[in-house]
This record gives structure tokens, sequence and C-alpha cells, in this order.
């Protein structure tokens, strides 16, 4: 996570398909709460990792490159 803060511009690959995106932090709650509970229904020991621990735990949105 901290990586992505410091260097956003990442490479993304769908089998063969390599995508340059760029990350963001997601900050506004709202769009955090609907992206984090996707993120649990896609993967549900996510729940779980929140649980364990008092911070929470970022979520990060890639975005096509401009």
């Amino acid at each position: 996570m901290h990586n992505l803060r410091v260097n956003p511009a990442v490479e993304i690959r769908d089998h063969t398909v390599v995508q340059a995106m760029r990350v963001r932090e997601v900050e506004d709650e709202a769009e955090r709460a609907r992206l984090w509970d996707l993120a649990v229904a896609a993967y549900p020991p996510y729940a779980d990792y929140q649980k364990r621990t008092t911070r929470k735990i970022p979520v990060f949105v890639a975005e096509p490159q401009r």
C-alpha cells in the first residue's frame, strides 16, 4: 500500500492484455464503503482481516492512465 501511494503508476494484466493504469486511494467514505462491500462480496476473508485490526484497510481504485 505504501508503494502505491508513492508510485501510483501500475500495469494490470488481464490474460494477454496489459493496461497502464494509475491508482488512487479512495478517501470519500461513501465511495469507500460501497467498494469495500463489493470487495468483501468477491472475497469474504477481507471482512475477517478487518476484524483482526484496528486500522482501516485502505481501498485503491485503478483507472486508465491518461
